[in-house]
């Protein structure tokens, strides 16, 4: 079975040119991984937030996930997010919560961009219901 984790991220630009640039060298890039391209083309999210100083955004979202850094699957999104800053003018968020209640994983790169932090793009809330 292995543990599990929600996983959530979003990648920030601040053009359009700079976010369909950023996808056409992330097909590239994930053309030599298996499920790569898969990544890109089913698991992506289009946004556009105006009231954002990133309004193009890409959001990704899994639930109960085997994210392990060591798959090429994984290191893949990994190197994507850090491709966003370094070569697109943009910022990426991530969030990881794990099975157990204090495993809580959070990245940024507000080292590239002051003022990008999670809270901005990813509400974390823990809540229970009866039904």
């Amino acid at each position: 079975m292995g543990y599990r984790s929600d996983v959530k991220y979003v990648m920030l630009f601040n053009t359009e040119e700079n976010r369909q640039a950023f996808k056409l060298e992330a097909m590239l890039v994930a053309a030599d991984i298996n499920s790569g391209l898969d990544v890109i083309n089913n698991d992506w999210d289009y946004h556009i937030d105006n009231s954002d100083e990133y309004p193009y955004q890409i959001r990704v979202h899994y639930n109960d996930i085997k994210w392990y850094e060591s798959t090429p699957w994984v290191d893949l999104q990994i190197k994507l997010m850090q491709l966003v800053s370094k070569t697109y003018e943009g910022a990426f968020v991530f969030l990881r919560l794990g099975e157990e209640d204090d495993d809580i994983e959070t990245q940024t790169d507000a080292y590239n961009n002051e003022g990008v932090y999670v809270d901005n793009y990813i509400e974390l809330t823990r809540r229970s219901n009866f039904v």
